[in-house]
């Protein structure tokens, strides 16, 4: 987002300095095209992520769901998403790695005691720590 907001004020003080004729050469134009490319590969990296999948759950806001889900950020490193109900804005979370565990696909917090299981039957994510279980977000068909 910052990116973005970067490149409109560019294109504002370039559009500026341009419609003056302060400038000669065409700085802004590679200004502009430079930071483009970079906001594009931004958006691409980001939609080229893997999502493996949507749950909702109001555990942490009773009366008030919450969306959550699962993405692939890099070859080893899975990152767990939050958003409103809207699905338009989306949080990143705690960084993951995943793991196959008796069977059941499993997602450990790095730095953390939390990790999240993936029901092989239901679809639901079932939320432990060290401690035990936690709760279990039902899986979301988006």
């Amino acid at each position: 987002m910052k990116k973005i907001i970067a490149f409109v004020v560019l294109i504002g003080i370039c559009h500026h300095i341009e419609m003056r004729g302060d400038i000669t050469d065409n700085r802004c134009l590679v200004q502009k095209r430079d930071v483009a490319e970079g906001v594009w590969n931004m958006a691409q990296h980001r939609s080229n992520s893997k999502i493996v999948g949507y749950w909702i759950s109001d555990w942490a806001n009773p009366g008030h769901p919450l969306l959550y889900r699962i993405r692939k950020k890099t070859d080893s490193i899975y990152v767990m998403d939050v958003s409103s109900m809207s699905g338009n804005d989306w949080a990143e979370g705690d960084k993951m790695i995943e793991k196959y565990v008796n069977g059941f696909r499993t997602f450990f917090v790095i730095d953390r005691e939390d990790y999240y299981i993936i029901d092989n039957k239901t679809g639901h994510l079932v939320v432990g720590d060290n401690w035990g279980y936690i709760t279990t977000y039902e899986k979301y068909n988006k």
